[in-house]
């Protein structure tokens, strides 16, 4: 009767892990939000922004969001391009290790103090 009872809770547990995963939405943009960052703010947590090929002319903030933004075709056929007025590509909340951004060009940043403890710019783009 013991492993029964053990295996109880790890089964709701399975069960839970599943019905989140399940539940993770990918958001295509330009199809479904015109920009990334529409994109980005749409997302609940574990969401997928996949971005079809083209140059989006945006910065973007992750604002805390744990998910993935990521190009259809890479970063040969995909740029993000910043307004040379700060980060392209902003994590400055409570984004996770599990927070990604995969295969863009990301050009025209220049460098943002977030922490004025450490001197210089960091992150332009």
């Amino acid at each position: 009767m013991r492993p029964v009872i053990c295996a109880i809770p790890v089964a709701g547990f399975i069960l839970a892990v599943y019905a989140f995963t399940a539940q993770a939405a990918t958001i295509h943009v330009p199809a479904d939000q015109l920009t990334i960052q529409a994109g980005i703010e749409a997302t609940s947590y574990g969401d997928l922004v996949l971005v079809a090929p083209g140059t989006y002319k945006e910065n973007i903030d992750f604002l805390g969001n744990v998910i993935t933004v990521k190009s259809e075709g890479g970063a040969e056929v995909t740029v993000i391009e910043g307004d040379k007025t700060t980060s392209v590509v902003a994590f400055t909340s409570s984004e996770t290790e599990d927070t990604a951004i995969e295969g863009f060009f990301i050009r025209n940043g220049i460098g943002s103090l977030f922490y004025p403890s450490i001197k210089g710019n960091y992150g332009g783009g």
